[in-house]
């Protein structure tokens, strides 16, 4: 039987190549984590579909609260609304390759899908559809019954359809309203009882109707069941095939910020302003409070999407004409990074 025993030169000898091989490996890990942190941000542009308002103060939370710097992310915010060539279409400037993410609403990227465009919409800013037919409470009209006999001003398109799609939800004769397209935006209309109705959103024109000393009626179209998304944020396919972690990330930076808002509107306002002083931060907060129930309902989580409201959608646009044939709704749309994010 043979008995083994170490010499102290050479236990000495061992515990000098161990450690010599932990400090190397440990000094290698310390320069992964340096050239980590040190990395540069990735640069990133998002297309705003309006001009900088109360509904983008998300974004502007998600910058002035550090949340896209700790995601890495480099984020240019760009104005949208009118510009010398015309409207900055969202839809356009990120097909191109001139932005990564934008804001649109779901009618327009459906559109946009059947025109052979690859957007996908990756979140739902607004869940529920501020769409509503405002009118001036002495009128009485409190529910789709109360049109009959009516005179309402319906703008064409996307709002058309969906006032359409009301009407044949609670079995009305367009033939018994007296509907007429809305050519303007304002309220004026309304005020001057030239109508009786006005389709408009709640929290532009519901709130305007407030603030012009009138007390406003609502039938808000998501309460009967005939729902859209007008705020979504979107990429191209080739982003999400492409660059799935900056996605990921800046869609997370973005959830953040928009949770910013809701827990500090207060302050959000103020964000707000910071970007355009033109605006008057009263009647920001006003807009900004009748805006907050419609971004995160009860029961929902920020940014879902549900794909029985893009099919219903799909097959209002079908319906009214705004399709010519169907397209493979499930496509328009991607939950992937949603559930990442919300994943306990």
């Amino acid at each position: 039987m043979k008995i083994f025993i170490f010499k102290p030169i050479y236990y000495a000898k061992m515990l000098i190549v161990f450690t010599t091989m932990a400090l190397f490996a440990a000094g290698c890990n310390a320069n992964n984590d340096a050239q980590t942190s040190m990395a540069a941000p990735d640069d990133v542009t998002f297309q705003m579909g309006w001009i900088h308002e109360y509904s983008a103060a998300g974004l502007y939370a998600a910058a002035a609260n550090g949340h896209f710097t700790d995601e890495n992310l480099n984020v240019q915010i760009v104005e949208g609304g009118f510009g010398e060539q015309g409207y900055i279409d969202p839809l356009t400037v990120v097909s191109q390759g001139n932005a990564d993410f934008g804001a649109t609403s779901a009618i327009s990227l459906i559109q946009a899908r059947a025109a052979g465009i690859p957007v996908v919409a990756i979140a739902a800013e607004v869940q529920r559809n501020p769409f509503a037919l405002i009118s001036l409470a002495e009128n009485n009209i409190i529910r789709p019954t109360d049109l009959v006999g009516k005179r309402v001003a319906v703008n064409d398109g996307g709002a058309m359809a969906l006032y359409n799609a009301l009407l044949s939800s609670q079995g009305l004769d367009p033939a018994q309203i007296d509907t007429i397209s809305r050519t303007t935006f304002g309220i004026d209309p309304l005020i001057d009882r030239d109508v009786d109705a006005i389709g408009g959103w709640i929290i532009n024109e519901g709130v305007l109707v407030r603030e012009a000393g009138h007390e406003p009626n609502s039938i808000l179209l998501s309460d009967y069941g005939i729902n859209d998304y007008t705020s979504l944020l979107f990429t191209t396919e080739a982003m999400i095939n492409e660059k799935p972690d900056v996605v990921q990330r800046f869609l997370r930076a973005y959830m953040l910020g928009m949770a910013d808002v809701i827990s500090d509107p207060e302050t959000a306002v103020n964000l707000v302003i910071e970007h355009n002083d033109a605006l008057v931060a009263a009647e920001q907060e006003r807009r900004l409070q009748a805006w907050l129930p419609l971004i995160n309902p009860a029961g929902s989580t920020l940014g879902a999407m549900q794909p029985r409201i893009w099919e219903q959608i799909h097959q209002i646009m079908l319906d009214e004409g705004i399709l010519a044939e169907p397209i493979a709704i499930e496509e328009a749309y991607n939950l992937r990074f949603l559930e990442a994010i919300n994943q306990p």
